[in-house]
């Protein structure tokens, strides 16, 4: 059976609670991924996505429209007036706290029913009580998909 440890992606972009949310979305964009870890000096205190970067602006900001732009786009063609907002505030702020996480040792099905149930795109995995990679849905898909065609 396949196990988390064999699917997951183990080099990560991540960012610290005080990195700028214009900083944050430039991440995203360079690294083509929706989220990464918030690690912080006492370890992983969250996951910011794309989504929470949205969502915490489209209440600081006149036009959602400008804010749907930035997801995917690099940071330097942001619009000027959602800039200054995303220099101002911190990953701390939009980040999500609540952390889903499942051992390297579990299979990929523990994985599928905690994303569905928990309607979550990714889970942290541990390994010996530390952060050892993240698997996504298109992880665990692509890891279906692999098994449909072997």
């Amino acid at each position: 059976m396949l196990k988390l440890k064999d699917i997951m992606s183990t080099e990560l972009a991540t960012v610290s609670p005080q990195t700028s949310l214009r900083d944050a979305a430039a991440l995203l964009a360079r690294q083509h991924v929706s989220g990464v870890p918030v690690l912080s000096d006492r370890g992983i205190v969250g996951m910011l996505s794309a989504s929470d970067i949205v969502a915490f602006a489209s209440c600081s900001s006149e036009s959602t429209a400008e804010l749907l732009a930035l997801v995917g786009e690099p940071a330097d063609d942001l619009r000027p007036s959602v800039t200054p907002m995303l220099e101002e505030h911190t990953v701390d702020e939009a980040m999500t706290r609540k952390l889903w996480a499942l051992d390297a040792e579990a299979d990929v099905a523990s994985a599928a029913q905690l994303m569905a149930r928990s309607r979550v795109h990714r889970v942290v995995v541990i390994a010996d009580g530390k952060l050892a990679g993240i698997v996504t849905t298109s992880d665990v898909t692509r890891s279906l998909a692999d098994g449909l065609t072997e």
